[in-house]
Order: C-alpha cells, then structure tokens, then sequence
C-alpha cells in the first residue's frame, strides 16, 4: 500500500515523528509549509485562537495525495486543536483513501483533540482512524554544554535538543560551533520555560574554564549510553540516568520471540519482575534493553536475550525487522524516554529453552491474532506459561503496545511464520 505521511512542524518535533514514521513505514515524507511562516515568538498567541476556529492556512504547495492509498496527517496540538496548517493538509484530501491521524500532544493524551479532528475529515469516501498520536514531555527547553572538536566548551539552549545536536554536526547551528565539529554533548540541564533555560545558560557563560569543568563532573559516572542527533550520529556518551530524566535521544534493541505452539501461531512475552522501576509487573516483549557504547544493535540484542530470558541465540537466529522511533512517559517523576527501537524476530517453535533471569518473572505465549486485536481494543489476553498452565494478560499490564512498530513488524512476522 503506497503511504504518505504528511505533517505540519513548528518547533520541530513533529517533523521528527514524522521522520520516524515514514521510516517505518516506508512511506513518502511531505511537509505543509504555510505561505506566512508562524514568528516562533509569537506562533501560539497568534496560531491558537485560528486553531480553535478550525481555520485553513495558504500553504507554499499544494499537495498532490492522489497516487496514495494511505494518508497519514501529523501536526501539533494548539489549544485543544490540530495547529491551523492541519486544516489545509485535510482540504486536500482526495476521496476513497485510508486516513490516519497522529497528532503531537505537550499537555500528555491526545485523545480530546482527535475527538475534535474526526468532525474535520469528510466521512463520505474516506476510511479514517486517529491513532494514539505522541504525548511531548512536558518539560522540554534545554540549557547544555557541548564539547568541540578543539576540545573548546559551548553553551546554548534550545526547546529540542536532538534536532539542535544535529544543526550543530551540519554547520547551521551557532556561528561558534561551525568548524568546529563535530560536537559531543557533556552536559544538559531541563526547564519547564524557556526564560528559565536562557537564563541558565546566561549562568554557565559567566563561569571559568575550571568551573564548567566541575559542572561537567557531576553528570560523570555510573552507566552510559550514547545519545543521538536527529540525524543519527553518536553525539557522546551520557549517563543513563541523565539520558532517562531528560529525554535524550538514544537506542535500544527488541526481541520478538514467535513461533508455533499446539497448532496456534503466537508471540512470547516476558512479565517484567516486580521490583522494576518502569512498568512493574508489566509485560513485555521477549526481550528488550538498552544499547550500550560500542554496540551494533545485533550483538546488543543477542546479549539482552542471553542476559533477560537465557536464550542462547547466534546471528544466524535473528532477522532484523526494522527501526521505530517510540516516546513515552516513565510515570510520575519518572522522565521521559525517547528511543529507536531496533526490531528482531526469533522463531522458536514449540517450548523455547528459556531460564528467565533476575529480572524477569514469567514468560508466556499469547496468540498472535489475540496480541493484534490488543492494539485497536482494550482486551484482556490469554495466555499459557511454558508448564502449559493458564493465565490472562490484563490489558493495562501490556508496555509493548507500540503502534508504528506492530505495523512494521507484523507483515514480517506473518511471513516469517509460514516458512
């Protein structure tokens, strides 16, 4: 099915989802550009109050959606409504296409908001489907310290510091760091405001050579794991922990464990152990972890796999199946997570040998039309352990849910299940 995906972005978040879903998708990336540019100073004063009007906007092209099947509209949320360029993108909707919605949320659910949006989207001739969208941390304007390629230090600020990073690494960030690439990010503090950022970074500027040092020094330390630009570099190496409260971009592996068990074509989950500080008791995929500094994301999956669920895998055993951009929220104090997820099938029929390791409590085998319909409705999953004893996976308890990944991947799991 030919895909477009077409977004609207004003600070640049939304075009980094949309990078990521057309990615995963495969599809055409197309950009509403307004004819008058929104002053990012004055974007939302002047944006919200049309916003809530539901007015179009002129935009510099006009998009041309016929030869598509799928249309899948992203854009930010303004006040409770889809940001005006919205408006337009759907004025050009042809008729008898599939539609998908995912809009981009700072105040966490956008489900109120896609309430609104199915009102917009002529229903005659359309199929169309608002998807859970991507919540925004709530905090998002960065003061941070980069370190030069002449090992000079640099202060700024920004309200995205991945697509920052990657201004900087290209030679269209600040005049000081052209030339002097690429960067590393040593140290990055976050704000609720963006005066509040500014005026730390005035801070920092102030202080000596010496006194940055001593600040870099107290984000040193414990694990780390290399953070990204929005065009994919290495941009350093942060500590976990810092990574995880700030949102920083960064990479990770899964491991999808299916086979064929008494007939039925299914999927393993491992139940997260209880003592866990994201998601408790949560199920999971067979395996998931971080990447860690020198990693391929293959040799990463193979030791989480060892380390997580005790299988005993070798290259030969696992199919890649794609990448996923994938943000959410690690609960109440918890920060924010923003990852790309690299996918993995296994194929393991029957019982797989498993030994489960200290962090795993359980592992069980749902079907996988079961795990499907999980996705589009809020149902309870059966499950059998490997002893074969029952159990039922309570919907709330799934953080494997991750839309733009099940599409990628289950196109490749229903063929790699009937070879």
């Amino acid at each position: 099915m030919k895909t477009a995906v077409v977004y609207f972005s004003q600070g640049g978040a939304t075009r980094s989802f949309a990078r990521a879903e057309a990615n995963a998708r495969g599809a055409d990336l197309l950009e509403a550009v307004p004819v008058k540019k929104y002053n990012p100073l004055t974007a939302f004063t002047r944006g919200c109050p049309a916003a809530i009007r539901q007015k179009s906007v002129p935009l510099q092209k006009n998009l041309n959606l016929s030869e598509y099947e799928r249309i899948v509209l992203m854009a930010p949320v303004w006040a409770g409504f889809p940001a005006p360029p919205f408006n337009t993108m759907v004025n050009f909707l042809p008729s008898g296409k599939e539609v998908e919605v995912l809009l981009v949320s700072a105040s966490g659910s956008s489900d109120k908001s896609h309430d609104k949006v199915r009102a917009l989207i002529p229903q005659q001739g359309l199929q169309s489907r608002c998807s859970a969208g991507y919540p925004l941390a709530p905090m998002n304007n960065y003061t941070y310290i980069l370190r030069c390629a002449d090992d000079t230090l640099y202060c700024g600020w920004t309200n995205d510091l991945t697509a920052r990073l990657a201004a900087h690494n290209s030679g269209k960030g600040a005049k000081y760091t052209r030339g002097r690439g690429p960067v590393t990010l040593v140290y990055s503090e976050i704000f609720p405001t963006q005066s509040e950022a500014m005026r730390r970074e005035a801070e920092i500027k102030r202080l000596s050579r010496a006194q940055k040092q001593a600040l870099l020094d107290t984000q040193s330390g414990g694990e780390l794991l290399t953070v990204y630009d929005a065009d994919g570099r290495a941009c350093g190496e942060r500590p976990r922990a810092v990574v995880h409260s700030q949102g920083l971009f960064h990479h990770v592996c899964h491991l999808w464990t299916v086979g064929v068990r008494d007939g039925i074509p299914g999927l393993w989950l491992q139940q997260r152990q209880f003592d866990r500080p994201l998601y408790p008791g949560g199920f999971d995929l067979s395996a998931t972890g971080h990447i860690d500094p020198g990693e391929t994301p293959e040799t990463a999956m193979l030791r989480e796999a060892r380390e997580e669920c005790g299988l005993m895998l070798r290259p030969a055993d696992i199919l890649p199946a794609g990448s996923y951009r994938q943000q959410y929220s690690r609960g109440e104090g918890g920060g924010f997570d923003d990852e790309l997820a690299f996918a993995f099938l296994a194929r393991i029929d029957g019982i797989p040998p498993f030994a489960p390791g200290c962090e795993v409590a359980d592992m069980v085998f749902v079907a996988l039309a079961d795990f499907a319909a999980a996705h589009t409705a809020p149902l309870d999953l059966p499950a059998r352990r490997m002893d074969g004893s029952a159990r039922t996976v309570p919907h709330k308890s799934l953080c494997c849910l991750h839309q733009s990944e099940w599409e990628g991947v289950q196109p490749l799991l229903e063929q790699y299940l009937k070879q």
